[in-house]
């Protein structure tokens, strides 16, 4: 929007510049001999001295300056998309992993703790010990399902759309 403002503001100093014509007509009716005449009238500027080169010039740069700053915010986008991306890859890793290894491994470890515990291998502190490393990784998991689904929400709201519904690029 604010290009195509620029784009319409640069037309109109252009415009600006160009000069105007002018007629007018109309009848005038003289009193004292009871004439009526019709009376036609032409004007043009000549744009000599202003040709409104200055505001021409100064809608260039302002248009020029809007194509930057456009340039500049896709780069910024761009830039943020992918240090999204790579948090929600990273992200996918750490809650895949803590799935497919970490979790059963501790959960392994609680039941092997308490059988070891009910046949007298080990003492009720082990037992509690492998029960905290659980739920630590629980808690981690949770915590890595947190950062992934935040850096979902950021990388779709940055290509606007869900990103299941995106087709894959080669």
């Amino acid at each position: 929007a604010e290009m195509a403002f620029l784009n319409a503001r640069l037309r109109l100093d252009k415009a600006g510049g160009i000069p105007n014509l002018s007629l007018a007509g109309g009848g005038q009716h003289f009193a004292e001999t009871g004439d009526i005449a019709a009376v036609a009238g032409l004007s043009l500027t000549l744009p000599v001295f202003d040709r409104n080169q200055g505001a021409i010039l100064a809608a260039r740069y302002r248009l020029a300056q809007g194509e930057e700053l456009q340039r500049a915010a896709e780069i910024r986008v761009k830039t943020e998309l992918y240090r999204s991306y790579q948090t929600l890859a990273a992200a996918r890793e750490e809650v895949l992993t803590l799935r497919r290894t970490g979790l059963p491994a501790a959960e392994r470890a609680v039941e092997a703790a308490g059988e070891g515990y009910r046949h007298g291998k080990w003492g009720f502190l082990e037992v509690l010990d492998a029960q905290r490393t659980l739920y630590e990784i629980q808690i981690h998991y949770a915590d890595a399902l947190t950062e992934f689904h935040k850096a979902l929400a950021d990388t779709e709201r940055l290509i606007g759309q869900r990103l299941d519904t995106v087709e894959p690029q080669p």
